[in-house]
């Protein structure tokens, strides 16, 4: 009896332990941050490992294998990781020891590490850069902020997207001009960037649809200032030809767009080119995150989730396909989401929870539930 008293007792803790989500449980998938290409995606995971899934064909999923995956698979030898990002065929990581790996495309020496157009299915260091804060990929290019404040890109040099005065390649990071302190942001596009430096917006490189928000539209090789947006600005994220910033308003973080608005992905109800940075409409406040993707944006405001823009592919999540001027609810995300990112075409939402949800165009599966079923709402990716 005494033998059985014990049995049952042991088994009654165990079962509170699982309950309470002791060692015995199964812990859920946490991830921490999010990033996405074109046709892939990635997450950062509370382990500081990073997995990817979707379009591998290039390496873009660092697991050694060019292949697409519709599940996320681990990419090789980061354990440490403390950042992501990803654009175009390849993706980058700042480590815990300050130092960037990148994967995927070296087309136009994106990797960084010297071995211009030897694409590389598995990480390689950035070369020269020792102490950074943060990494951001372009469709072609990469720069990264280092911890001292300074701005450094490399890749392609089209337009002046490295802002060192050229138009000229590089496969090493090159300084960008002006911006040796007091930056605390940077962001890649397509053939431009963007940066942060003493909380006004700087960017450079490519501008025939006014995505550089300087109110006209002559590329820049160096940094130029942003109009109209002050001395408040907390980020900046270049997108393909538009641009998005949250700024500091008097209610809050308020969101402001600027450049190709084909399809309303500026978010302010028309569809006219628009070269000064615009107000995002309703987005006067409580804004925490916002992604500019191909012809669409993506937001966070309050938690709730919500796009704009271009939806023939269901990539604004919506449930349904028309183009949307100013934003709307993406289905099932009314609360709880931390961080948007948008790939080429589809959208990507990170959960306090540490899940991870996506929408839109699945063909590579780049949605990463398994298969490459398209889907107009958010489905769960299957982090392992």
């Amino acid at each position: 009896m005494k033998t059985l008293r014990l049995l049952l007792c042991t088994l009654l803790l165990s079962m509170t332990a699982i309950a309470a989500g002791g060692p015995s449980a199964v812990a859920a998938p946490k991830a921490i941050g999010i990033a996405a290409g074109n046709g892939f995606a990635c997450a950062l995971m509370a382990s500081h490992a990073i997995e990817c899934w979707g379009n591998g064909t290039d390496g873009d999923l660092g697991n050694g294998a060019a292949s697409q995956s519709s599940t996320p698979v681990l990419v090789s030898g980061i354990s440490h990781a403390a950042q992501i990002a990803a654009g175009g065929y390849n993706a980058c990581a700042v480590l815990s020891t300050g130092r960037i790996k990148c994967w995927g495309d070296d087309t136009y020496g994106q990797l960084g590490n010297g071995a211009h157009g030897t694409t590389s299915d598995v990480p390689v260091y950035v070369a020269g850069i020792l102490h950074a804060a943060r990494v951001d990929v372009g469709t072609t290019h990469a720069c990264a902020l280092t911890t001292t404040g300074a701005v450094k890109c490399w890749g392609d040099g089209t337009s002046g997207a490295l802002g060192d005065g050229s138009v000229a390649e590089h496969d090493t990071p090159v300084q960008v001009t002006g911006i040796l302190h007091k930056a605390t942001w940077v962001s890649a596009g397509q053939s431009y960037s963007c940066a942060v430096q003493a909380s006004r917006a700087k960017c450079w490189g490519h501008n025939a649809e006014g995505e550089l928000g300087i109110g006209r539209i002559n590329d820049r090789h160096v940094p130029v200032v942003v109009q109209n947006l002050g001395t408040a600005v907390l980020v900046i994220n270049a997108g393909i030809v538009h641009t998005c910033a949250l700024i500091v308003g008097p209610t809050g973080h308020a969101a402001r767009c600027w450049g190709f608005n084909n399809y309303g992905q500026v978010g302010n109800g028309s569809t006219h080119e628009v070269h000064l940075p615009a107000h995002v409409s309703g987005w006067t406040s409580l804004a925490t995150s916002i992604a500019p993707g191909l012809g669409f944006t993506c937001g966070v405001r309050g938690g709730a989730a919500k796009c704009w823009g271009l939806d023939a592919s269901g990539q604004l999540g919506t449930g349904g396909t028309p183009d949307r001027h100013t934003p709307a609810q993406v289905a099932n995300l009314t609360s709880g989401v931390v961080k948007v990112a948008t790939g080429s075409d589809a959208g990507y939402a990170l959960l306090a929870s540490g899940g991870v949800r996506s929408w839109g165009v699945n063909s590579s599966g780049q949605l990463g539930d398994g298969d490459t079923t398209p889907s107009p709402v958010p489905v769960t990716v299957h982090l392992s």
